[in-house]
């Protein structure tokens, strides 16, 4: 007999979820063995490191920018606190972030190597789309890897979980703003769209991939701790529909993600003592 359940997940149960079904896919164990996996830098991409890792990290320390209850903040930590992760044949090394080669790594990279890049948005027709602060206008990290992933044949893998699903079209979002554009005395982090061509993971395809049943979003969002909540409706053969239920209810509890900005020690001050986002003074102590 078929069972149906609902399932609630927070944005952190809802990263460890996805990060368990990344690393169980072929062609990232085919990396892992015999390639280059490189973990672009989001929370998400640190679940996903602690997931191919087996060894917990300070998350935030693996951020490039993120997006608080006051806004954006493009979070450029001293020397050292932040680096990148990428994995050689199961090797987990690091690269230095913003002084770090990139173009050394993804040079090396082709055919059946993987990038892991999230992203901000999730639109109505599926597509995936990032966030890209680089004040030149080159798109930073993510407008160099692009160019690699399309030259090189380099596969992406798209973590996104559902609560940053928007109905809208990126494509007409992202002709609506550019960085050159933004009022920077108004602005909290100066940010425009950029795609990120790949496939596209979920809750949905991590339930379904996971433990073989069918599922779908039933509600969004709530209140209290229930804020950013994606709640999913399960079915399929009871004895799946448990297995999943079971495995789930070890992944509720997942701690919450706390980050903290070091406005002050942020390397952008070395920016004639302004930040690269906001443009405003910052003081230390």
């Amino acid at each position: 007999m078929d069972r149906k359940i609902l399932i609630t997940l927070t944005s952190e149960e809802s990263k460890r979820l996805i990060a368990k079904y990344v690393v169980t896919l072929p062609l990232v164990k085919r990396a892992m063995e015999k390639g280059i996996i490189d973990i672009q830098m989001s929370s998400t991409g640190g679940y996903i490191y602690e997931e191919l890792s087996g060894r917990p990290i300070n998350k935030a320390a693996h951020l490039c920018g993120c997006i608080t209850a006051g806004g954006g903040c493009q979070a450029y930590l001293p020397e050292g606190i932040k680096r990148e992760a990428y994995f050689e044949k199961g090797v987990v090394k690091h690269i230095s972030f913003p002084f770090g080669d990139f173009s050394a790594l993804l040079n090396r990279m082709g055919p059946g190597d993987i990038i892991i890049k999230s992203g901000n948005l999730l639109d109505r027709k599926g597509k995936a789309w990032t966030f890209v602060g680089e004040p030149s206008g080159d798109g930073g990290e993510w407008g160099l890897a692009l160019e690699y992933v399309k030259k090189s044949r380099i596969d992406v893998v798209v973590p996104m979980t559902l609560n940053k699903s928007a109905h809208i079209d990126g494509e007409e979002a992202a002709k609506l703003f550019h960085i050159h554009e933004l009022d920077w005395d108004r602005t909290h982090m100066i940010a425009e769209l950029m795609p990120i061509p790949g496939m596209v993971l979920t809750e949905i395809e991590a339930i379904k991939g996971l433990w073989g049943v069918d599922c779908t979003v039933a509600a969004m969002n709530g209140v209290s701790s229930g804020d950013g909540t994606v709640t999913i409706c399960v079915w399929g053969q009871a004895e799946k529909v448990e297995r999943c239920w079971e495995q789930i209810t070890a992944i509720k509890g997942e701690p919450k993600l706390e980050i903290e900005p070091r406005c002050g020690v942020c390397l952008a001050i070395e920016d004639h003592g302004k930040c690269v986002a906001q443009k405003r003074n910052f003081t230390r102590g």
